[in-house]
């Protein structure tokens, strides 16, 4: 329990069997893709920095342990530093190891010196979508196994397995707003390491637990936009209860 409670802190615990379509012909707001040298400036209290060629160097957290993580590139990985509020690194952070089409396949995620390193093994499509990942401590045969599930461009469902139980730990299922381009998406955070993203901006989320105290979550999502259609505030209702609100602002 302990495992799939930090596992679900992960960025995304994903993977998906072969079930993509044709994109729509304009995503998001109807006319293509937006300028790509777009980038989020900050997230609530979260700020990030960009290099010349819009990938993400820098995220500065408002938090007393993490101050902020430093991205550097290479050839074949990308490397993110998490340091203290002095400065100093204190021994968290997370590589991504590249193959030749510049796509992860493998993850090496420490959150600290008090739990082991998590590995994961991605698998992308012919789309470059990321289809399936496994997930495990270092050293230990894989826990959890995510299936990604696309439909137009956009993420439809994701299926997680309790590998060593052989059950299904969660199921999820998005619908969106197809009039609106996913600015939210990872490539609009200076991140493409991982996969391309949804077309357009989510709109819900269900999520079932199969076997555990609570069977089903509905996540409903809204939003207020900029004069560019870039989105400025996210609310969130919980089974209709308000969640707090996310903030945004553009480079």
């Amino acid at each position: 329990m302990r495992k799939m409670y930090i596992y679900s802190l992960l960025i995304f615990l994903l993977a998906a069997c072969r079930k993509h379509h044709d994109r729509p012909a304009d995503p998001g707001n109807g006319g293509g893709q937006p300028d790509p040298s777009v980038r989020i400036k900050s997230l609530n209290n979260t700020t990030y920095a960009y290099d010349n060629q819009g990938r993400l160097i820098r995220a500065t957290y408002s938090n007393s342990i993490t101050a902020r993580t430093d991205y550097t590139y290479t050839r074949d990985s990308v490397v993110g530093t998490d340091y203290n509020l002095q400065g100093v690194p204190h021994g968290g952070g997370v590589t991504y190891y590249l193959s030749d089409d510049g796509l992860a396949r493998n993850v090496r995620y420490i959150i600290d010196s008090t739990i082991p390193p998590l590995i994961l093994n991605l698998t992308y499509n012919a789309d470059r979508q990321l289809e399936q990942q496994t997930v495990h401590e270092e050293g230990e045969a894989p826990d959890l196994l995510t299936i990604r599930y696309y439909s137009k461009g956009n993420l439809d469902s994701v299926k997680s397995f309790d590998v060593v139980d052989n059950k299904v730990a969660e199921i999820q299922r998005s619908d969106y707003y197809t009039d609106r381009h996913n600015y939210l998406s990872s490539e609009h955070n200076g991140v493409s390491m991982i996969g391309v993203s949804s077309v357009n901006l989510v709109k819900k989320e269900t999520q079932e637990f199969p076997g555990s105290g609570v069977s089903t979550r509905v996540l409903i999502y809204t939003y207020e936009f900029d004069e560019r259609g870039r989105p400025v505030t996210r609310h969130m209702l919980l089974d209709g209860v308000p969640q707090p609100d996310l903030s945004y602002t553009w480079y």
